[in-house]
């Protein structure tokens, strides 16, 4: 679980840190993240920027990556065959946090799913 906290956060700094260059994102913490499709997953810092919320969908400004069973989500840059298949439900985003309700979309197709 500590390695996929570890990819939220440093997918998340890249993501915005390409869409807002000028003010690069620094994360302080990201909240426990369990295996539901339905959770509420909290990220806090600073220089995120503002996006329109809440959306369920992808943009160019956030990605969640799982390495351990090879699938990302709310993306839709990275020209990956699964661009828009697992999407995120974003509750709200500020400067300063972000939060997340869950995943939408393709989960759970192709064992696109979180585990322990």
């Amino acid at each position: 679980m500590r390695t996929f906290v570890a990819t939220l956060a440093s997918t998340v700094l890249l993501s915005c840190g390409y869409a807002f260059a000028s003010n690069m994102p620094n994360i302080t913490s990201v909240s426990e993240i369990t295996m539901q499709q339905y959770q509420t997953i909290t990220i806090q810092g600073s220089g995120f920027g503002t996006q329109a919320a809440p959306y369920t969908g992808d943009s160019p400004y956030i990605q969640l990556n799982d390495l351990t069973k090879v699938w990302q989500a709310g993306h839709t840059i990275c020209g990956c065959i699964t661009d828009d298949w697992v999407t995120l439900i974003v509750s709200s985003w500020t400067d300063s946090q972000i939060t997340l309700g869950g995943f939408s979309g393709k989960w759970g197709w192709y064992n696109w799913t979180l585990d322990s």
